[in-house]
């Protein structure tokens, strides 16, 4: 898993954490350090780092059970974004084919603190979403490829 620390223009060129260095992100130009730890392990800790360089904090998840409504939510300047995804494994000659359902997380936070503490309400179900979106399907298993695919006649 990865934290990404998204810097401040003010920050410098030269900046570091720990052994890492700044990166600039290819579509916006915006600098970020990232650093492989869990955020959401409460023993996680970042490296020093001089809070006004720091415009925000990002992680993203995919967890498998405990979905809650697919949409955006907002808690002490964070916000998260939900969204179900179902992952098909097996390929179109297969007899039957797994389904493997998760739901992605991804936020933005101002701080570690904040972070940690929107991923945990949005996941025991103590904040509702801003915007919803609808409920993730329940169903999950093997897919019968019958049902699945969709033949094209030419």
């Amino acid at each position: 898993m990865s934290l990404y620390v998204w810097l401040k223009k003010s920050a410098p060129k030269d900046l570091m954490i720990g052994v890492r260095s700044t990166k600039v992100d290819p579509n916006s130009g915006a600098r970020y350090i990232e650093l492989n730890l869990d955020p959401i392990k409460p023993s996680a800790e970042v490296p020093p780092l001089d809070r006004k360089y720091v415009r925000k904090l990002t992680f993203k998840h995919a967890y498998y059970a405990g979905f809650r409504a697919d949409g955006i939510y907002a808690h002490k300047g964070a916000t998260a974004r939900v969204a179900f995804h179902r992952h098909v494994n097996g390929g179109i000659m297969s007899q039957t084919q797994t389904v493997e359902d998760s739901q992605k997380i991804s936020i933005a936070a101002p701080s570690l603190r904040t972070l940690r503490e929107i991923y945990s309400k949005v996941r025991s179900g103590q904040l509702k979403p801003d915007a919803e979106w609808g409920q993730p399907p329940r169903d999950s298993g093997t897919a019968n490829i019958e049902e699945d695919v969709t033949y094209l006649e030419l």
